[in-house]
């Protein structure tokens, strides 16, 4: 969504624009069987360092369940003016600030949870909740403001036909 303003003076202009995205997804994946051999039908594999040596040690899960969101917003604000280089071809140079904040979430749920020898010991007790479940929630919230600069041009060819052409620079930190 933008928003423009012409200034009566000089040919100055104001542009805004607002960027609003929305993302998500949702997974769950099980493997039941009626054998007791439940090892053979993994779907994901859990990483835990081990305490001894600091290496990952493998555990698995034969049921699993994740959720992602996203929401992305982007606010760009610019101040430029628009000169007639020639007959056919204009030149816009302008400067701005972007400001952007994004929200991320994650969230997984392992049930089942067994080892290559059927053995937990190794788990750090406070990942496993009662039931032989794991889950984690993931949240990243980021905030960033910068600078916006760039040059836009339109060359007239004809009568009828228009070529533009924009060249933007934008850091956010």
């Amino acid at each position: 969504m933008g928003f423009g303003l012409k200034f009566r003076h000089d040919g100055w202009d104001f542009f805004s624009q607002y960027t609003w995205w929305r993302s998500e997804r949702r997974e769950s994946k099980s493997r039941v069987t009626a054998s007791d051999d439940f090892q053979n039908e993994v779907i994901s594999n859990i990483f835990f360092p081990n305490g001894n040596n600091g290496m990952l040690e493998t555990f698995r899960s034969n049921h699993a369940r994740a959720s992602w969101k996203m929401q992305f917003n982007a606010l760009d604000l610019e101040l430029g003016r628009n000169f007639w280089i020639s007959k056919f071809l204009t030149l816009r140079p302008f400067v701005g600030m972007k400001f952007s904040w994004i929200e991320q979430s994650f969230r997984h749920k392992h049930r089942n949870i067994f080892s290559q020898g059927n053995t937990l010991a190794a788990v750090p007790v406070f990942a496993l909740e009662t039931d032989n479940t794991f889950s984690s929630h993931n949240k990243m919230d980021q905030f960033g403001v910068g600078m916006r600069s760039g040059l836009n041009t339109a060359c007239t060819c004809g009568k009828s036909g228009l070529f533009m052409a924009t060249l933007l620079l934008a850091n956010v930190e």
